[in-house]
């Protein structure tokens, strides 16, 4: 399966997430891990505080937080890159997921969010 990337700008290019899959196609557990790269980038010429929020949405359409919501600060004019790994829960049923991650101010300042789309087998 290919992989299906989503980029919307909530406001402009000053703050921005990128999620980047190593994998699209995951075997269920106990061998099934979904590895994401984070990319994380402040333009500001301050530093910037944040929230990430971070959810799978399963086959049935219902949200699940995997993590989040957490708070951070970017120096300025920094790009950040973090490596996470999940392991598929045994009860995962197979199927197409979301992996959805949002940055920004609660309760109603969205300044990116990224997704993409998994399978589990």
């Amino acid at each position: 399966m290919g992989v299906a990337l989503h980029r919307r700008r909530a406001s402009g290019f000053s703050r921005t997430v990128y999620l980047t899959p190593a994998d699209t196609t995951i075997p269920q557990y106990p061998y099934g891990h979904l590895e994401v790269a984070y990319t994380v980038i402040n333009r500001h010429p301050q530093a910037e505080p944040f929230w990430v929020l971070t959810e799978a949405v399963l086959p049935n359409g219902n949200p699940v937080t995997v993590f989040g919501p957490d708070h951070y600060v970017l120096p300025a004019n920094t790009t950040v890159q973090r490596h996470i790994t999940h392991d598929v829960p045994p009860a995962a049923p197979p199927g197409m997921y979301q992996y959805r991650s949002k940055i920004g101010v609660p309760p109603s300042t969205l300044y990116d969010e990224d997704w993409f789309v998994f399978e589990v087998l």
